[in-house]
């Protein structure tokens, strides 16, 4: 099912399923129907079409809970494959909530130290990272961790999920090193047991170039995020939902190493597939349009200074937006990226975002200098 020649080499048969799936439910055969509703509906998961995947997995959730007992294990598998269609879409208190279901589920059914439990809780820690529940999801990713190296070993499947969703954490709040180890290992444990070019590894690959990003280590990110657009373009398909959000990782690259006509091109790209499979309110469509605005923004004014030889690059305050005025004083206060997310109400990556629009209007490249600008400036 996760294989390259599943993508859309399969979608007529998978198609023909959702037929079946509804001949069955026409004709009263409801445990058949209630299987292939969830097959069907992780698959389209898979390709990316959420909207059509969530209604598949609606039905298969009313169906088992006619069929089945409250606490039935499998009522659950429904519950967490609807859960990540939610958060898929952006609908994270929805796919929050069902998660704690599942997770009561599966204690009450299975124990405290069932893979199920360890992989419910691994899904529930990306929710909150999703949040920018950054402590939560730490504990919720570290016990998913401890039962599946418990119950699997060290080099389990399972495990890299975890490790590469607490990986991903550490990333975004600035632990690299402790990102680069978890990563690293998680891509590990991928290649041996999946081989080199399965689509799970590109998310290892994309955290890992986020990390070098971060820190300024350009060189060292491209190859990182390009074998990870290479994979998923292979993998998925050009148009597939993941590859719209690597090409704006790698823009964001490109915005930062000062390479403005690449960094153009990707987020164009990345904004056409982000629509057309997110829609334009999903906060990563609003993110990549508002870097997209932003670069072009910073690629109007160098054109007006090189045709007027006025002004050097942005250092004024008040060539900040409101917003990016409103990071730029957290950032002077010490405050964290999920610091920041939580106290603005907004995704960890438009935080960001901000950030890099920032660093590139006052003509900086590191978190000490945008808090020595501001301290300058009495910005706080």
């Amino acid at each position: 099912m996760y294989e390259k020649t599943s993508g859309l080499n399969h979608l007529n048969t998978v198609e023909s399923l959702e037929g079946l799936a509804s001949l069955c439910t026409d004709k009263g055969e409801y445990v058949q129907a209630e299987r292939l509703l969830g097959w069907v509906g992780r698959y389209f998961s898979i390709l990316g079409q959420y909207m059509h995947a969530e209604t598949l997995l609606q039905q298969a959730l009313r169906i088992a809970k006619v069929l089945r007992e409250p606490d039935d294990p499998i009522l659950g598998e429904h519950m967490n494959d609807l859960a990540l269609a939610y958060s898929d879409q952006g609908n994270y208190a929805q796919a929050e909530s069902l998660l704690q279901e599942v997770l009561r589920i599966q204690t009450n059914a299975l124990g405290l130290e069932s893979l199920h439990i360890a992989s419910s809780l691994n899904n529930l820690g990306y929710i909150c990272i999703l949040q920018a529940h950054y402590v939560q999801a730490e504990q919720h990713l570290l016990e998913s961790m401890n039962i599946g190296e418990k119950v699997l070993g060290p080099d389990s499947l399972d495990l890299a999920f975890s490790l590469t969703n607490l990986g991903w954490l550490y990333c975004l709040t600035g632990n690299y090193a402790q990102a680069e180890v978890l990563n690293r290992r998680a891509l590990r444990i991928r290649e041996q047991l999946l081989g080199p070019n399965h689509f799970q590894l590109a998310y290892n690959l994309t955290n890992l170039g986020m990390a070098y990003r971060e820190q300024g280590y350009y060189t060292q990110a491209e190859p990182l995020l390009q074998r990870a657009r290479q994979i998923r373009e292979e993998a998925l398909g050009v148009e597939h939902v993941e590859v719209g959000r690597n090409l704006h990782e790698l823009a964001q690259l490109y915005v930062c190493w000062g390479k403005y006509n690449e960094a153009t091109s990707l987020f164009q790209r990345a904004l056409v597939i982000l629509e057309q499979r997110l829609g334009r309110e999903h906060s990563d469509t609003l993110a990549t349009a508002e870097a997209y605005t932003n670069l072009q923004a910073k690629l109007s004014h160098k054109h007006v200074k090189k045709h007027t030889g006025k002004g050097q690059m942005l250092s004024s305050p008040h060539e900040l937006t409101e917003r990016e005025g409103e990071v730029l004083r957290l950032v002077a206060q010490g405050l964290t990226d999920a610091q920041m997310a939580e106290a603005l109400v907004i995704s960890p990556r438009t935080v960001h975002t901000h950030l890099r629009a920032i660093y590139s209007k006052l003509n900086i490249s590191s978190r000490h200098a945008a808090m020595h600008y501001a301290l300058a400036h009495h910005l706080l």
